[in-house]
């Protein structure tokens, strides 16, 4: 016997595989029981509270963040639109990000934002974490050339 024939003799067909893995699933996702789809009420109630704790600070801090900075001429400097784009950064986040979450710790199955909201959340993420990171380093490169420019002067007076 050719080694290949043994071979596909132990293959399982695929039509079992499909109805293996599939009707599972798709029991699980018919069934009318939530306590399955989500986690304990003792785990999913705080935090769902620090979620919205932390949602509603958020969004009044930074927006009240961006208001004040916009508003004021005074407030037109370099650090502060520093701190602007840190508290646009964390609203792109906060937005995107949190309501989706605290959806998803109270139902797990099914997931009924869909593919396409799911990779634009994942967008609105990492770009919001890349803004932040790299307003940051601008911020600390800023910091640290304005340092050596007024040591090189207190030097000179010296």
């Amino acid at each position: 016997m050719d080694m290949s024939e043994n071979h596909k003799e132990q293959l399982i067909p695929n039509d079992y595989i499909l109805d293996n893995y599939t009707n599972p699933i798709i029991e699980f996702l018919q069934q009318e029981d939530s306590s399955i789809r989500r986690d304990p009420l003792y785990i999913v109630l705080p935090i769902t509270v620090i979620y919205a704790v932390i949602f509603v600070t958020g969004l009044v801090g930074n927006v009240s963040t961006c208001v004040v900075i916009a508003r004021n001429k005074s407030m037109h400097t370099a650090t502060n639109y520093y701190l602007f784009s840190l508290a646009v950064s964390d609203l792109l986040l906060l937005i995107s990000g949190l309501p989706p979450e605290i959806y998803y710790i109270w139902s797990h199955f099914p997931y009924v934002f869909g593919e396409a909201f799911c990779i634009i959340q994942s967008f609105a993420a990492e770009t919001s974490a890349n803004a932040t990171v790299l307003t940051i380093t601008a911020f600390t490169v800023e910091r640290c050339v304005k340092s050596f420019r007024e040591l090189d002067l207190f030097n000179k007076i010296n």
